[in-house]
């Protein structure tokens, strides 16, 4: 399957979008021991590629105002302008040998030994982030910060949510722009769990 059919819903870059760049295009909370297959899908909207050098992704947890770990994870490579990259928080086990690669058959583009659950915050950023992410420049969020997503209407635990349109609200998080799958979506997606908890 291709990156952009992992949970059967294709996410489609516009030939025109507003605004132009990196976003979060799909975030995914399984149903698997410890909430895996745990990733977020990230897409290069713009014109010209992007050194993911120059980002980094970071977590509220539970509700914290604080990153998960005291600062967001960098990131690297090239991505080029309208394509994806997939982040699979777990443990890298090394070529076809994930629980990311036992459920989709392809490995992700980069592993991060860092956990985040459905009901937590998450945010793309220009730089590198530490505290309270005041000191770098937010480009693109999932769900508020400060917030614990449980019962909110963004939370995805054991579900997906993926971004209908190609622009960002820069600073914050706007529903409208998601297809929120919801609490529990990925147990119903074809009939069938992706496994138990």
């Amino acid at each position: 399957p291709e990156k952009s059919d992992i949970v059967d819903f294709e996410w489609e870059v516009e030939a025109a979008p507003k605004i132009k760049g990196l976003l979060i295009s799909e975030v995914v909370d399984g149903t698997l021991t410890e909430g895996q297959p745990k990733w977020v899908e990230l897409t290069n909207t713009g014109e010209i590629s992007l050194d993911l050098s120059e980002y980094s992704i970071g977590f509220f947890n539970n509700g914290s105002s604080t990153l998960n770990g005291g600062e967001s994870v960098g990131l690297n490579g090239i991505i080029n302008a309208g394509e994806s990259v997939v982040l699979s928080f777990e443990t890298d086990n090394g070529l076809d040998n994930s629980v990311f690669f036992n459920v989709y058959s392809f490995n992700p583009d980069r592993y991060i030994p860092r956990s985040f659950n459905g009901d937590d915050a998450i945010v793309l950023y220009q730089g590198h982030a530490s505290g309270s992410g005041e000191d770098a420049l937010i480009q693109d969020q999932y769900g508020m910060i400060g917030v614990d997503g449980t019962g909110e209407s963004w939370e995805y635990k054991d579900g997906f949510s993926y971004r209908l349109s190609s622009t960002p609200n820069y600073g914050g998080f706007e529903e409208e722009n998601w297809l929120i799958g919801g609490r529990g979506s990925l147990e119903d997606l074809d009939g069938e769990a992706l496994g138990d908890r």
